[in-house]
Formats: C-alpha cells, sequence, structure tokens
C-alpha cells in the first residue's frame, strides 16, 4: 500500500536515511525499530508524504496518514470540530483527505468519531477542548481522528509512550484491527517487546541504514534489541548510601482530581508514583514542582515552602522533567539556548563575576558539554530544538534539568520515546541524582519503568493514594497493574 525504493534524506552534514527500502502490505502492521536518531520518524514522515526525499522513490497506493510522536490537536478545538473542519492531524494527513469536510455537520463529524472509537476500543470525549484532555487521551484521539478521516494506512510514531498496560493492550488491539480489516499499519516503536507483540514485519534502523528486516517471528527480544544498538547495555552500578531526611513533602493536596494526597521523598531515595491515564500523574507532578497551586494542602522543600510558587521551587533547587517535551523545550531555539534555560538562575558561574551579566563563552561550554555528556544527535547546539528528533529532544531536556546538583528531581515519564541505550542512560542518571543527595520523584504510566527504578513505589488512583510498596514488599508486574487499575491487592500496605 506504500512502499519506498533507496531514499536519501540529509539535513546539511548529518545523514537522515542513507539508501533506505521500505514497503507495508495491506493486512499487516510492519514495525519500524532504531536508536533515537536512527532515522525511524524521518522515515515515517517521507512515507506519508509530509517530508520529501532528496533521493530515492515513495509509491502510495491508498490515502495515509501520519500519527506523530509531537502531538498536533489545536487545543482550543474539540475532535468533532477537528473533524467537521478539515483541520487532520499534522503533516502526515494524505491529500485529499480532508477535501469537503467543512461541510460535515457535527453529528456527521461525532459519528465518524464513534466508528473510529469502536474500532480502538476507547477513546476520550468528542466535545471537549482537546487542550483539556490528558496526554494519552490526546494520543488517542490523533488515532481516532486518522480513522474518522479515511485513512487506510496508518503510520504511528510511538503511540503508546503513555499510555498504562490496559490502554497498550488495546491500541495494540485496534492496530491490529485497522490491518484485520484491509487496511495497513507502520508501527515505529523503540520497545521490543511492543514490535513482537504488534507486529508481522520489522525492520531494524540504525545510523540512517536499514541493517536488519524480516518476518516477527525471525526475532526474539535479545537478538532484536542487538540488532538494535549493538551491543545492549547494562545499567551503571551506582553506589548509594541510606535514605537520608525527607526533602521534598506535600501534605494533603487537593487539585484538580487529586484528593488528600501526601507524599515525602527522602534525600537519596527514588520514589516511583505508578499511574494509569486520568488518574492525576500530570496534576501531582505540577504541584510537586511549584507549577500549580492546590486548592487545598502544602508543598514544601527542605521545610521551605514552594506551594504554587516556580521561582521559590527554583530556588530550592528542584528541577522538573515535564511529561510534554513541548512544556520544556523551545523548538525555534538553538539547542545551546535550550540547554541553559533556567541554568543561570542556578549556576552563577554562567554570569560574569563582576558585572553579574551573562557569560555566552561559559554558556556555550555548557551547551557542548551537555551535548556530549547526554549523547544528543547530532553535536551541533546551533541547530533549532525543533529539527532534533523526539529521543534527541527529550535527552536534551533530561540534560538540562539534571546538570549541576538538583536537590529534587520530579521526572514524569523521563524515558517515554527513548530507545533501550538512552532510556539506560537516563536512569543511571536519575540513580545518580539519588546517590548525590537528591530526592527522585519519577511518576509514570509505564510499569517497567517504575519497577526499574524505584526504590519505593505508590500508586496513585483516581486522584488518591491507594497503595504503597517497599523496597521489602517489591510487587511483580502483574501486581503492580492490578493496584494501577484500582483493584485491591491482597498484600497491599495500604
Amino acid at each position: 500500500m506504500v512502499a519506498a525504493d533507496a531514499v536519501v534524506k540529509r539535513y546539511g552534514r548529518t545523514v537522515a536515511l542513507e539508501g533506505v527500502s521500505f514497503d507495508v502490505l495491506a493486512g499487516e502492521v510492519h514495525a519500524v525499530v532504531g536508536e533515537n536518531g536512527a532515522g525511524k520518524s524521518t522515515l515515517a514522515r517521507i512515507l506519508a508524504g509530509a517530508t520529501a526525499p532528496d533521493a530515492g522513490e515513495v509509491r502510495r497506493a491508498a490515502s495515509v496518514a501520519l500519527v506523530p510522536q509531537t502531538l498536533s490537536l489545536v487545543g482550543a478545538l474539540t475532535l468533532a470540530e477537528h473533524v467537521a473542519l478539515g483541520q487532520g492531524i499534522g503533516q502526515g494527513i494524505g491529500r485529499g483527505l480532508g477535501r469537503g469536510l467543512g461541510r460535515f455537520s457535527a453529528g456527521a463529524a461525532r459519528a465518524r468519531l464513534a466508528d473510529a472509537a469502536a474500532r480502538l476500543g476507547a477513546a476520550p470525549p468528542a466535545d471537549v477542548p482537546t487542550e483539556r484532555l490528558s496526554l494519552p487521551e490526546q494520543q488517542l484521539g490523533e488515532l481516532g481522528l486518522a480513522l474518522a478521516l479515511g485513512a487506510r494506512v496508518l503510520i504511528v510514531d510511538e503511540p503508546t509512550s503513555s499510555l498504562g498496560p490496559a490502554e497498550v493492550e488495546r491500541l495494540v488491539g485496534a492496530l491490529r484491527a485497522v490491518a484485520a480489516g484491509g487496511g495497513a499499519v507502520v508501527l515505529v516503536t523503540h520497545r521490543v517487546g511492543e514490535a513482537l507483540g504488534a507486529a508481522d514485519r520489522v525492520t531494524v534502523l540504525r545510523g540512517g541504514r536499514r541493517v536488519h528486516h524480516g518476518r516477527v517471528d525471525e526475532f526474539d527480544a535479545d537478538t532484536l534489541a542487538t540488532h538494535m544498538v549493538g551491543e545492549v547495555p547494562s545499567p551503571a552500578e551506582v553506589t548509594r548510601a541510606a535514605p537520608g531526611a525527607e526533602r521534598l513533602v506535600a501534605d494533603g493536596v487537593d487539585a484538580g482530581p487529586l484528593r488528600g494526597v501526601h507524599l515525602a521523598a527522602r534525600a537519596g531515595e527514588i520514589v516511583g508514583v505508578a499511574g494509569i491515564a486520568g488518574s492525576g500523574q500530570h496534576v501531582l507532578a505540577e504541584v510537586l514542582a511549584g507549577l500549580r497551586a492546590p486548592e487545598r494542602g502544602t508543598v514544601a522543600v527542605d521545610g521551605v515552602p514552594i506551594t504554587g510558587d516556580p521561582r521559590a521551587a527554583v530556588a530550592a533547587g528542584v528541577a522538573y522533567i515535564p511529561e510534554r517535551r513541548a512544556d520544556g523545550i523551545v523548538p525555534g531555539l538553538p539547542g545551546s539556548d535550550n540547554a541553559i534555560l533556567l541554568a543561570t538562575l542556578r549556576d552563577r558561574s554562567l554570569r560574569r563575576r563582576w558585572t553579574g551579566i551573562r557569560d555566552r563563552r561559559a554558556e556555550r561550554a555548557r551547551a557542548r558539554e551537555l551535548f556530549e555528556r547526554f549523547d544528543v544527535r547530532p553535536r551541533d547546539p546551533a541547530l533549532p530544538a525543533g529539527t532534533l528528533s523526539g529521543g534527541n529532544q527529550q535527552k536534551l531536556l533530561v540534560g538540562r534539568e539534571l546538570s549541576g546538583t538538583p536537590g529534587v528531581v520530579v521526572a514524569h515519564g523521563p524515558t517515554q520515546g527513548l530507545d533501550l541505550r538512552a532510556a539506560t542512560a537516563i536512569r543511571d542518571d536519575l540513580r545518580a541524582a539519588a546517590a548525590g543527595g537528591a530526592a527522585v520523584v519519577v511518576l509514570s504510566t509505564d510499569l517497567d519503568e517504575i519497577l526499574t527504578i524505584a526504590d519505593r513505589v505508590l500508586v496513585l488512583s483516581a486522584g488518591r493514594i491507594t497503595d504503597t510498596f517497599t523496597t521489602d514488599d517489591r510487587p511483580d508486574a502483574a501486581r503492580l497493574g492490578r493496584a494501577m487499575a484500582g483493584h485491591p491487592t491482597a498484600e497491599s500496605d495500604v
């Protein structure tokens, strides 16, 4: 239904794709896997017609929609209005899909969305402005729009990065249903298990080249991971002392869906907050970072109030990695400027000694150091941050927040969209921050993320902390998944 022959794409001196061939057939899910910066998203945009190749040929025998990793919904519009007005789902919408949609009635738009929702197995409200939807709901909304607008080929870029286990299962089932109905799906993912569980065929990209491809039954998890990243990385050995005094304390917090939330994180400790979409994680992260004032309750760092006060939070040494990359990165600014946002408030070495004005030379040196340490590619801080792949934007964001010596780290989905090597490196950096005395809170819908990194796990369900698991009572994935879904666990502490 879509095929690419020997496509080449370069951005200046950076080779994004070099002679890559690819096809997807009716009735199949074809996964594209690889490291961050391997060329996956570039190939997706070329297949969808959003980006022209420098060389090679692309053939399309059906309408194509790209659901991008960076969401493209217009926040003020509802999903029904997106359909009725023919807005599409961003750059990747195939030509002609939106033609005439402006004449649709609201009822017709809702009917299309209802049909799409039935195929997906779930969907967010059609009549709520999309800016009020959670990130997982927006991702599901993008998929629903693609189906509602009549796409036969779906190209989905990291669609499950912010979904919980049950939502991932539903989404994979929906993608399989699209293929079973005669459509085709290109699944761009860094998750080995997701590719093996959802796809019929797999293509592996590395360094802009196709290095392996074949039917999914030709791979197992270890061989596919090795094809993606070479030698599979192991976590670094980090020596950590026993947790110390409480550094971050949220007491009796009511905010949005949150009710009576108490959370305390100690120096040297990593606290995981697990929850499904809609559990209140996004609001809790903003409250802990001082960005949102709760209706009731307080937040303090080392006894100093930061409740609803971003400046006080920065002064107290709070580093914040937001769920939405766009909330932490300014796409139009160079990577060098993004690398030092807020840094001049945290680190006086970036200001001239006597005048206190910004030291541009020191800032450029700091940016180069960050790009090197956190493996941000390409290694050119002068490029606009928006030209980096989603994974490299995430590494830039995480690197900026973890540079220096933060006293508290609030990280919401810190490894979403990252490949195995990059995710391992980010977890190592979070462990190093804890080893340096920081209190680290990681909020995630990803079971593996929480179980891999957390010393203590809190479960957030319907806005309340419903379960607590300690180091001596670590849950397995099934038990934690039940707790996240709101089902009581026999061994629960709470």
